[in-house]
């Protein structure tokens, strides 16, 4: 039986182009079967969608008010909203997951755009309070141990993430962890709340964002500059 497999083009300048030339399968990992082929470009549609279509849309994108780039993410939000079962379906298939994974994972890059569409809202950097502190918390009862959260610290984000003995910890094994394997346990004195560890936690809630009270007085960048070009100020370390 001929099966006929998904058309995959790629998507340059707003519109679908199928270049000719060789193609890549696309396997589903959970059976072995091609589900699609997508072109395998080269330089030329790599150019075209660069240094052609990113570079002549970019001045103009530049020069949107963030109040018109977030109605563009409320549309895309609308979207993925409105072919949610669809797309969870495609993340099943080509990745392998069960379909509750992929839901997991959709609403995830869900939350994502919602953030974006807050960008509006969202103060000057400079104007930000310094003595925030806000850091991941890891609920052993959850976590499985799979140590996505280190990996991710350690390699992209301020490595404040140790790998302990559970038995140090006294924990427990929780959800499927194996007796004696190294678990992770977050420094809060060092972690900045970047919120990367949640973000490729598999586990919902495993790891939640904590605001951390202190008695510090509340002091911008723009304060932090005045006190030290005054001298009422030592520098503030780098962060290790």
């Amino acid at each position: 039986m001929t099966q006929t497999l998904a058309p995959c083009p790629n998507y340059i300048g707003g519109e679908w182009q199928t270049p000719s030339g060789t193609t890549t399968p696309v396997f589903n990992p959970s059976t072995g079967d091609v589900i699609a082929e997508c072109p395998a470009g080269g330089a030329a549609e790599a150019n075209a969608a660069v240094d052609d279509a990113a570079a002549a849309a970019f001045p103009a994108w530049r020069e949107t008010p963030a109040v018109d780039r977030a109605r563009v993410f409320f549309r895309f939000r609308q979207l993925i909203e409105q072919n949610y079962e669809k797309l969870c379906v495609t993340a099943s298939r080509e990745h392998g997951k069960t379909l509750s994974e992929a839901r997991g994972d959709v609403h995830r890059g869900l939350e994502n755009v919602e953030y974006a569409c807050g960008v509006p809202t969202l103060k000057k950097w400079e104007n930000l309070n310094l003595n925030y502190q806000r850091v991941a918390r890891i609920d052993y009862d959850k976590c499985i141990g799979c140590n996505l959260c280190y990996i991710a610290c350690e390699d992209g984000a301020h490595q404040c993430i140790d790998l302990k003995n559970p038995d140090e910890l006294t924990t427990g094994l929780g959800p499927g962890r194996v007796p004696h394997k190294p678990i992770p346990k977050v420094r809060e004195a060092d972690c900045v709340g970047c919120n990367l560890c949640n973000l490729v936690c598999p586990v919902d809630d495993c790891i939640t964002m904590v605001n951390i009270p202190n008695d510090q007085p509340a002091m911008s960048w723009s304060n932090y500059q005045e006190k030290l070009a005054c001298g009422e100020m030592q520098p503030i370390p780098p962060h290790p």
